[in-house]
Formats: C-alpha cells, sequence, structure tokens
C-alpha cells in the first residue's frame, strides 16, 4: 500500500488489494463510548476518510507498526511530499540563548528535546514540575520557523507569553480574551482560534503556521480543539506535551495521537523525584468503610456517600490533621466545597478559603498569596486548580473528590510537585473508599494510577471514621446525623457521644 503524505493526512493512492483496505479501515476504526450512554450515538467511529481515502498522518507510525503484524503483514510504501520549513539551529547556540536569562536544561529536558527534534511530530509525556515550558521554549529557539503555542486557557496562556519572554528577551503573539496580535511566535487559546476560525484574517494566519505546540494535549480530543488541528495545513512540526497524554476514560486518547503523532519521550514522576527534581510525594490511601445502597442514581449516591457523608468527611478532616501544611483540599461537587469549609473552621480551628469555578483569576491568584503568607492554612478547591497554578511551597493536600479519571488523579497530586527551599516530601491524603462497588473500583483506579506513576502508598483504616455509624441503608438514615455530635480535640476526634 503507498501513503502520499502531507502535514495533515495520509493519502491512499496507487494500486492496494481489497484484503488490505479492509484490514486498514478496521485497524482505523474505534468504539464510540458515547454510544454507551446515547442510543443516537454512532457506535463506531472511523479515522479512515472514505471520500477522499485518506487518515490523520499522525496515525502512520502505528499503521506501520500494526501492518507488520498483520496476517499476511501488509507492506507499507510513503511518498513525503513535505516540505521542511527551517534548518535547525545548534544546540550550542540554543544554550547559549537560555544562558544570557541564567537557564540551563537539565539532562531529561535535552533528552526531550532531541527526541521532538528527531520525530518531527509527537507528545513528549512528562510530569508537572519538569520544565515543559521550558522544553517548547527551548524547541522553538531550535526550529525557527513560526510556530503556534496552543492551550485550553486564557490563564496558560499568559504564563507561556511570560516564560519566553523571560528566557529570550523576545516579544510574542497572543490569540485570546479578544487579542489577536500575530508574529513568528503566538500564544492561544482553542477556543479564541476556534471562535474565529471562519474569517479570512485566522484562515490567513493559520496557512502561515509552521510548527505547532499543544501543552495538556490530553485535551485535543475535544471536538472544537481537534477541528483547530486540522486547519493547519503547513505545520509540518507538531509536539504535544502532558503528564498524561493517553489516559483518557472515554476512548479518545487516539484523537491526540491522530493529530500530534505518537509518543516519543516519556518520564515517569517517580524518575524525575528519584532524580531530585520534585519532590517525592508520600502517598497515604485512608479508608472508609460504606456499606452503600445499590438502586440509586449516581448524583444522590454521590450526595449521600461522599458529599453528606459524616463517616467520610470525618476522615477527610482527619487527612486535613494528618497532611503538612499549608495545603488544598479537592472538592468536586460546590455543596462538598462549602460543607468541608465550614467543616476545617468549625471543627479543626484551621483558616481556610473555598475557590471554585465562580472566583475569578485575581482571587485566585490572591488566595494562592494568603497561602503563601500563611494568613490561611488550607485552600478548599475544585478542579480550577488542577492545573496552570503553581504552588511550590505547597506542602501537603486531601483528595476528598475520590473519582476514577487517571487525568484528574495526576493533575491533583501534581499541584505540589515543585520543590521550594527545604523542600523533599509532599503529603497526599486520598480518602480510600471501600463497602460499595462504585467508590471501592475508583478507590483501586486511583490507587493504580499512583502506582504506576511510581509513586509510594500505603494503606491505613481511618481511625475517625470508623468512630462514626456507617449509614443504615435499610432505615435510610444515618444512626449520627450531627458531625456536632464528634468531638474534636487537637485536630482530632476524640469520642462520639451517642
Amino acid at each position: 500500500m503507498w501513503f502520499k503524505l502531507t502535514n495533515d493526512k495520509a493519502y491512499l493512492f496507487g494500486p492496494h488489494t481489497p484484503t488490505e483496505l479492509a484490514w486498514l479501515r478496521a485497524f482505523l476504526t474505534f468504539g464510540d463510548v458515547e454510544a454507551d450512554k446515547d442510543p443516537n450515538a454512532k457506535e463506531q467511529v472511523s479515522l479512515f476518510n472514505v471520500f477522499d481515502q485518506s487518515f490523520p498522518v499522525g496515525m502512520l507510525d502505528l499503521v506501520k507498526r500494526e501492518a507488520r503484524k498483520a496476517k499476511p503483514p501488509v507492506k507499507i510504501e510513503v511518498a513525503d511530499t513535505r516540505v521542511v520549513p527551517c534548518q535547525r539551529v545548534s544546540f550550542e547556540e540554543v544554550a547559549q540563548q537560555l544562558a544570557l536569562n541564567e537557564v540551563e536544561l537539565r539532562p531529561y529536558q535535552v533528552d526531550a528535546l532531541e527526541a521532538a527534534i528527531k520525530a518531527k511530530r509527537g507528545v513528549l509525556q512528562l510530569p508537572t514540575g519538569a520544565g515543559k515550558t521550558n522544553i517548547a521554549v527551548a524547541l522553538m529557539l531550535s526550529l525557527p520557523c513560526r510556530w503556534l503555542f496552543l492551550v485550553d486557557s486564557a490563564d496558560l496562556v499568559k504564563q507561556g507569553a511570560e516564560r519566553y519572554r523571560k528566557l529570550t528577551g523576545r516579544d510574542c503573539g497572543m490569540i485570546a480574551e479578544g487579542k489577536f496580535t500575530t508574529g513568528d511566535i503566538v500564544f492561544a487559546t482553542f477556543q479564541s482560534v476556534h471562535s474565529k476560525l471562519e474569517t479570512p484574517a485566522m484562515r490567513t494566519y493559520l496557512q502561515g503556521v509552521q510548527g505547532v505546540l499543544v501543552d495538556e494535549c490530553h485535551t485535543v480530543a475535544a471536538t472544537t480543539f481537534y477541528d483547530v488541528l486540522g486547519h493547519l495545513p503547513n505545520a509540518y512540526y507538531r509536539t504535544g506535551l502532558s503528564a498524561t497524554p493517553l489516559s483518557r476514560l472515554d476512548r479518545k486518547s487516539i484523537l491526540t495521537i491522530a493529530r500530534l503523532g505518537s509518543v516519543v519521550f516519556k518520564m515517569t514522576p517517580g524518575e524525575l523525584a528519584a532524580l531530585g527534581y520534585i519532590a517525592e510525594p508520600r502517598v497515604t490511601l485512608l479508608e472508609v468503610h460504606q456499606a452503600g445502597a445499590w438502586g440509586l442514581h449516581y448524583s444522590v449516591f454521590r450526595e449521600r456517600y461522599v458529599v453528606k457523608s459524616r463517616r467520610r468527611n470525618a476522615a477527610v478532616l482527619e487527612g486535613v490533621t494528618l497532611m503538612a501544611k499549608p495545603g488544598l483540599v479537592f472538592f468536586k461537587e460546590e455543596e462538598h466545597g462549602h460543607m468541608l469549609t465550614k467543616l476545617i473552621r468549625e471543627e479543626l480551628g484551621l483558616s481556610c478559603e473555598m475557590v471554585w469555578g465562580d472566583k475569578s483569576t485575581a482571587q485566585r491568584e490572591a488566595a494562592v498569596k494568603k497561602l503563601e503568607r500563611r494568613d490561611i492554612d488550607i485552600i478548599v478547591c475544585s478542579s480550577v486548580f488542577t492545573k496552570g497554578v503553581d504552588i511550590p511551597f505547597l506542602m501537603g493536600g486531601v483528595n476528598a473528590a475520590g473519582g476514577k479519571s487517571v487525568i484528574d488523579t495526576l493533575q491533583r497530586i501534581g499541584r505540589g510537585l515543585r520543590l521550594s527551599d527545604g523542600k523533599r516530601f509532599f503529603d497526599w491524603i486520598d480518602i480510600a473508599d471501600t463497602g460499595h462497588k462504585w467508590l471501592a473500583d475508583h478507590t483501586a483506579d486511583r490507587e493504580a494510577t499512583y502506582k504506576l506513576a511510581g509513586y509510594a502508598t500505603k494503606r491505613v483504616p481511618s481511625l475517625k471514621a470508623q468512630a462514626i455509624p456507617d449509614f443504615d441503608a435499610k432505615k435510610g438514615k444515618e444512626r449520627l446525623t450531627s458531625a456536632s455530635q464528634v468531638k474534636w480535640s487537637s485536630g482530632g476526634l476524640d469520642d462520639l457521644e451517642t
């Protein structure tokens, strides 16, 4: 089978057998997870375009690999029509440029940079604290063409542009929050680019892009993000950055590969911690047993056995007392956040502030400043703190949100991995639910994620949770109805009033 390559697609041309075509189409088809929830959704999604006989060029390496395994093997030939847009600048010159701003790439950053340059397209899998932006800037300096750096939030645009200016002393363009300034280097949100996708100015700009970088590239599977990357016909270089590039639960990680290519460099958080570049997480799974009732809608189940569970919330408070301060406590439901904030203040006597989606960037930054000054001990936060927030001085955290997402799990714990003076370890407490299959399975998924990342974990029973009677599923009520019935002393549960 022969394929003609462009920067965006691989086109099938020349002679091929029906068997070979059937194999290719089958390989490029995957199950649609939406079909599990929506009877009107397609059961299968194909990356093979039957009209122009093409597929996203990022899939080419996987197609070649699987073709060799096919029975009989399928021979793949390629005609590459792409034009290399620039010549590489030597590493010595790039290192000198960075040294002017007192930056020296770490050995693994050099390896990641070389892998990206050699592959021309692909994903760099690096944990929080690895210095992904430094690698990205070095890549843009090494390959001096017209680059577009795409992210999914205006905060990340500002952070990336600021870092680029600091490391290079050069200006850059921005497409975000109503701004549309272009140049050789542009930082932009997917949303802002997509909103102007049909305008002549945006079309002209995207035609001229020769290299694209995508931070938090696991987001590429979103329909609008995937669409944006399909409008870059001259983007020869394509590189994704993420700690969790292929860890989506909806089977759509394949779309990240389709647009950007396979993982070409990988380093786990455990490996980075062993080298002393990030803090070493000490993960404690605090066990809470609840014999949950079946037959409930999931939202009702979450409300009863997570948000309003006296036993589970007692374990959260125990985790708060165990972790080093200052720290974060993660929640999912806003009601749960308000409840935990109140309990931490009233039951533990600690100062805290709640931050969630309704808070502006300025308000979030103000809360972090208070935490740094130790005006407060804890920030109780939602998913708005899972990315784009650097808190090097953070010493501990509690996951009260539960869940099974690999991406959410690693992004939450990632908030505390950056080093600061005197910091070597980071205390992470995860509420380990047992008893009910839903919660227990989610706990097992998170525990597996920690181990896969290279983190040492230990399970211990929550003594404070054990002091509170479990929910009585048959009677439909708790035997203990108020957290105030539990006495706290020195940040812990002392006894139980009946």
